[in-house]
């Protein structure tokens, strides 16, 4: 009888503690989500800045400094939203297309060219890919819990078994790409080298 009075107490004490701690995710979950999009729609800004600033140096036919500011433009970072996930996309050719008009105006042609093309797409592919695994794990969920019910053990397995996939097949992407930009950036600025070229 004594255990009885003791451990419904602490029964209702742990469900109460559950409640409570939903109830407040309820509460701050989108606060927390709107944050972290704001975070990076900051990223993505201040890299695109970048982007003006070496149009700039372009203008202006300081190649070297474009590039050096073109060389901290590139996004690699996992985003949860649709519309920056276009946004990068865009960002990244933005990049590619400046890298050829200074290759151009150096009267050279980055050999790795067609490279980061194919991964700069590839990788574009890969954050649709992991946005619409998160919108569909999310969904699900949602509709499971406003029918009260759990989701199935071999469900959420699934999910979160694709989701790691597509995670590491983006950090692989990022390996390469990021290599591949840099032997982009080398031949660029080696080709400048070579020339002797210098504008004032």
């Amino acid at each position: 009888m004594a255990i009885t009075s003791l451990v419904i107490p602490v029964l209702l004490g742990i469900f109460g503690a559950f409640v409570l701690s939903y109830l407040v995710w309820l509460l701050i979950g989108p606060t927390v989500r709107s944050l972290r999009g704001r975070k990076d729609s900051q990223r993505f800004r201040r890299a695109a800045e970048r982007v003006v600033e070496a149009d700039s140096c372009i203008a202006e036919k300081r190649f070297t400094d474009a590039l050096r500011i073109l060389k901290q433009a590139p996004l690699f970072d996992l985003f949860e939203k649709l519309q920056l996930v276009e946004l990068v996309r865009e960002h990244h050719q933005n990049i590619l297309s400046r890298c050829v008009l200074i290759a151009e105006e150096l009267h050279t042609r980055p050999a790795n060219l067609a490279d980061v093309e194919r991964l700069m797409m590839e990788r574009s592919e890969l954050q649709l890919l992991f946005v619409r695994a998160m919108d569909s794990y999310s969904s699900l969920k949602n509709r499971r819990q406003k029918a009260g019910k759990e989701m199935p053990l071999w469900s959420r397995s699934d999910f979160e078994q694709r989701i790691k996939e597509i995670r590491s097949e983006l950090h692989k992407n990022k390996e390469l790409l990021g290599a591949a930009l840099s032997k982009l950036f080398a031949s660029i600025e080696s080709a400048r080298s070579d020339g002797d070229i210098v504008y004032h």
